[in-house]
């Protein structure tokens, strides 16, 4: 297997990348057009796995990449993604509209007690982000360089030709629920001294955005981390308000396999009985995932499943073992969560999908 090998003009592509720190996916629509969704970078090279990818294939950054998605604000689906965006100067930037507190102070200075509460990584990356799109004009065609994505809106779309078929990325969530929700929370937390809320203590994966990636007669469901619910909003809302033609072929599983995204109407609606499903996964010490429950789960509804590396803590370097006998009777269970960045990639021409792996990546 040979990661350099570019896809070709009319074949599909979905790269999923982690954990290193963060997941990432890399979407080929054919004839040369890429999407982006949320970012990975590689904890010992701290550079940006997409971005090494698209050098490794041939891909030209600066003019190929239609879209780059920024699911929600969690610091392992951004952390990076300003690096991409700021090379990809052809695309256009999806956000949330439901915004959490660190988009939404991402430009100001607030006041200390707001400031004392802001995860901050996640701050910086949004405000470069929203720096590089307030520096770019219009497209050719009129398109803003930033736009907010909303349910059952078509973010990009391709006519079909003779040598190519039609394609466009929809996006499904958030639902109005939950930017009202969000915008509720936004408002208790700014309201007064004293009796502020930190936003980022409601769920930043209720507002995250999946999205429904049509090429002819293939289809893709890439839920990012978006959770079931609650009422109106999430998975349920989704399955309420989507009504597609065909069935996904490849499901991107959300949150990591977590139950609290798995929602079995949206499967039986959605995705073939067959369906390739691709997860990267988290490693939060007890919380883990996927654990072993979450693979038999998925496994149950997929025709196949593959991860990018196991959601066990990965196997101390060097240094960390170092700074692990430096650290004795200070700290202990020193670990790395973070690891090497792992990559699953599957390809298609039709509807057959062609699954390889590259370390640690492996079929569940």
């Amino acid at each position: 297997m040979d990661a350099s090998t570019a896809p070709e003009m009319g074949q599909i592509e979905v790269s999923i990348f982690g954990p290193g720190k963060g997941e990432a996916v890399a979407v080929h629509l054919g004839g040369g057009d890429w999407i982006t969704i949320d970012s990975c970078r590689d904890q010992l090279t701290r550079t940006n796995a997409v971005l090494n990818y698209f050098k490794e294939i041939g891909v030209d950054v600066t003019k190929d990449v239609r879209l780059v998605v920024a699911t929600h604000a969690h610091d392992d689906h951004v952390a990076g993604i300003a690096e991409l965006y700021k090379t990809a100067t052809e695309a256009q930037l999806v956000l949330a509209p439901a915004m959490t507190s660190e988009e939404f102070f991402a430009e100001v200075i607030a006041d200390i007690d707001i400031e004392d509460r802001l995860r901050q990584s996640v701050r910086r990356e949004y405000k470069e982000l929203l720096e590089i799109a307030g520096s770019r004009g219009k497209f050719k065609d009129g398109r803003r360089p930033m736009t907010r994505a909303a349910e059952q809106k078509i973010l990009w779309e391709r006519a079909a030709t003779e040598a190519l078929p039609g394609a466009r990325v929809v996006s499904l969530s958030p639902s109005e629920e939950a930017f009202e929700r969000a915008q509720r929370m936004l408002a208790q937390g700014a309201a007064r001294a004293g009796s502020r809320r930190r936003l980022a203590a409601s769920d930043p994966n209720e507002y995250a955005i999946a999205l429904w990636v049509e090429v002819g007669n293939v289809a893709l469901l890439l839920g990012a981390d978006l959770i079931i619910g609650p009422s109106d909003c999430g998975w349920k809302a989704v399955v309420d308000s989507h009504h597609p033609n065909m069935r996904a072929s490849l499901f991107k599983v959300p949150h990591h396999g977590s139950p609290n995204a798995d929602h079995p109407p949206a499967w039986a609606k959605f995705l073939s009985n067959d369906v390739v499903s691709l997860l990267a996964p988290f490693r939060g010490g007890s919380n883990s995932r996927p654990n072993e429950a979450d693979v038999k789960r998925v496994l149950a509804f997929s025709g196949s499943a593959f991860a990018t590396a196991k959601s066990s803590f990965p196997t101390p370097s060097r240094d960390l073992k170092k700074t692990r006998a430096a650290l004795s009777g200070v700290a202990s269970n020193v670990r790395d969560p973070n690891g090497i960045v792992g990559h699953v990639r599957a390809r298609t021409a039709d509807t057959t999908w062609s699954v390889e792996t590259f370390a640690p990546g492996h079929q569940l």
